[in-house]
């Protein structure tokens, strides 16, 4: 028995997230250390914590939940059904600690701090990467609150083009060209999706504790369409390289509004786009510089002629962000590092039928990164992290004269890591700590019923973790992976936006909580067959009540399997259960379990340009969860089955999808 690893090159320069081996120490292309597992799609990186690149293939693989609905660590934040991507919230925190990278870059509205991706196609991209815990050394983020980033990928051919169908998810139609010359490279992706929306879900009537006045509903206004573009292009010299990337999406939707009678005419229209770009200057042999910058713009248009959400019936929100980075970088066989100093200034502008001027908050921001990694012998590396970042924010009155708030602290983190290479057994340690800043919404509000709150201090964590994985290869190449991870997570001073009467809000630090997890995953399987098992337990506690986090399962677990049939046909099954868990912050209304299943077929036949893909997801058709009064004991209640977000979701649904690769 021995553990097996392979090496994968792209031709990224030093791509954020992706580690470097012992035998690479150029500045040209980067290289993933992956271990195979029993799915071909899902592999682990060897690091001082947990790391998981996803590479799918299949038809039915290029939505992203499909992937992080296998993790039982990760919940979904928002609805599933319109797109192709959903916020993932890690481990139970909010979802202001997860990060969101397209590229190199982070997507985070510089109002509300919150990542910001709606819809994204993997196909888009094709490489998506999950950092639990803290990230790699060359990722500058510090808060272990987890990271999903998305990377380019080659395309397999100079072009691809395909046609998904769905009753929940709606029409789309892809287009993806690229080709690959002596020193350069360039491609173009193009997406449009429509969907009608108009799925059936289980109401309660906002009779929780009551199921006789309880029924089927049909949501109406949940249309939605939106269309993405992503081009890129990388330049190759001698010793200098360059890449740019533009991405934009644009979307057009209805929102539904989960309340006793209708589902509300609230619209939103969305428009995003980002710009990066980067040059490679090597030094010497062993150094070198990186210079790159992005932009970011977005607006959010908001109109609701039957006033059913918020202070407006019509409100416009504009983000707009810059920034620039400069970096030194060092790789020796023993010793890789990276230093960065980063600048950033951010704009809003908010304007809605509440007042005729706008409201426009700012800021100004400055970030210092270090990470490194030593390697003392071959077997074993130790990574380091540390950094901090303060900002200036600013906000534009009615009268338009600038109005500044006082600086913030600066904020600290910093984390170690250790891992160890054994013939079969790799194991991992990581602790450390970070600090989030309020957002500029937190601080300064946005003009109408979120007031502004300047006597915020910035959030605490303290995080340590350790795990251990064991891959070991039998006959018949049959492949056995386990996984197992210990961790835990303080938090002080949690900022929370909280009611200070009967039409104001105000961001308060509140009190602390703690976070308890064990995870665990067995793989076993070889190119033919596999089966998946995973499970999580987590204890999220508000520290000084000992009550439980509402909407964080303390138990789940996934199962999966995959079997190849005369080598054109992939059949998947997932599993997936919910445990425990609380709906409110006194820890009165319990839910009850939930288990569903997702189907899925592929077929592919070697030498042919066609695949064709079919899901049924929600196959029992789940719709609804048992509610249990705590106080007295009363269990005939039901609420609609959601995404961790109270948003009711639709039961069964149905996918096809097909392509050509030309």
């Amino acid at each position: 028995m021995s553990s097996r690893s392979r090496f994968f090159c792209g031709s990224s320069f030093l791509a954020v997230g992706l580690l470097l081996t012992d035998e690479c120490c150029c500045f040209a292309q980067t290289y993933e250390v992956l271990i195979e597992g029993v799915m071909s799609e899902r592999r682990e990186v060897n690091r001082a914590g947990q790391t998981v690149v996803v590479r799918p293939s299949e038809e039915t693989r290029f939505d992203a939940n499909a992937h992080l609905k296998s993790d039982p660590s990760i919940t979904m934040s928002g609805n599933v059904t319109g797109g192709g991507f959903s916020l993932p919230l890690f481990r139970g925190q909010d979802a202001r600690s997860s990060h969101i990278f397209v590229d190199d870059m982070e997507l985070q509205d510089p109002f509300t701090g919150m990542p910001m991706l709606d819809d994204i196609d993997l196909r888009a991209f094709g490489t998506m990467t999950i950092h639990k815990g803290f990230a790699p050394w060359n990722l500058p983020v510090l808060d272990p609150g987890g990271v999903v980033q998305f990377t380019l990928r080659q395309a397999r051919s100079p072009l691809e083009g395909g046609m998904s169908f769905g009753d929940v998810s709606g029409t789309s139609g892809w287009a993806k060209t690229s080709f690959s010359e002596s020193g350069h490279d360039a491609g173009l992706y193009l997406r449009r999706s429509t969907t009608r929306g108009d799925y059936k879900y289980y109401s309660d009537n906002n009779t929780v504790l009551n199921s006789s006045d309880d029924a089927i509903r049909r949501r109406g206004n949940n249309d939605r369409s939106s269309q993405q573009v992503l081009g890129y292009g990388t330049w190759y010299g001698e010793s200098v390289s360059a890449r740019g990337l533009l991405w934009g999406q644009s979307s057009y939707q209805g929102i539904s509004i989960g309340q006793a009678s209708g589902d509300g005419s609230a619209r939103v229209k969305a428009d995003t786009g980002i710009v990066t770009s980067g040059v490679r200057l090597p030094l010497n042999d062993n150094y070198a510089m990186l210079l790159d910058a992005g932009h970011f713009q977005g607006r959010r248009k908001f109109s609701d002629p039957g006033a059913d959400v918020g202070f407006a019936t019509k409100r416009t929100l504009t983000s707009q962000s810059s920034r620039g980075r400069i970096s030194l970088v060092s790789d020796t066989k023993k010793l890789s590092w990276l230093a960065s100093v980063e600048e950033q200034e951010a704009a809003t502008k908010l304007s809605s039928t509440y007042s005729e001027d706008f409201y426009a908050p700012s800021v100004s921001s400055t970030k210092l990164y270090a990470g490194a990694r030593f390697r003392p012998v071959s077997t074993q590396t130790i990574e380091l992290k540390t950094g901090a970042e303060w900002s200036e924010a600013r906000v534009k009155n009615v009268s338009g004269s600038d109005q500044k708030t006082s600086k913030t602290k600066p904020t600290y983190g910093r984390s170690i890591g250790w891992s160890r290479l054994g013939d079969d057994v790799f194991s991992y340690a990581q602790a450390g700590t970070s600090a989030r800043a309020p957002s500029l919404l937190e601080r300064v509000g946005n003009g109408a019923e979120i007031e502004g709150s300047r006597d915020l201090v910035e959030e605490e964590a303290r995080f340590a973790e350790i795990g251990s994985r064991g891959v070991w290869t039998f006959e018949d190449d049959l492949t056995a992976t386990v996984n197992v991870a210990l961790w835990g997570r303080d938090n002080a001073r949690v900022i929370r936006v909280e009611k200070i009467a009967a039409t104001r809000w105000r961001a308060v630090n509140g009190g602390p909580r703690s976070f308890r997890g064990v995870e665990t995953r067995v793989d076993l399987g070889d190119a033919v067959k596999g089966l998946e098992l995973a499970a999580s337990w987590l204890k999220a506690e508000q520290t000084a009540s000992h009550l439980l986090v509402p909407r964080v399962p303390v138990w789940q677990a996934s199962g999966s399997g995959r079997y190849r049939f005369f080598d054109s046909v992939t059949v998947r099954a997932l599993s997936r259960f919910i445990g425990r868990m609380y709906d409110d912050i006194s820890n009165t209304r319990e839910l009850g379990w939930t288990l569903t299943h997702d189907l899925s077929a592929d077929y592919f036949t070697p030498g042919s340009p066609w695949k064709l893909g079919v899901a049924v997801i929600n196959v029992t058709n789940v719709m609804s969860n048992v509610v249990r009064d705590t106080a007295t004991g009363q269990t005939d209640g039901r609420m609609a089955y959601s995404g961790f977000n109270s948003e009711p979701l639709p039961g069964r649904a149905w996918a096809v999808s097909v392509s050509a690769s030309l």
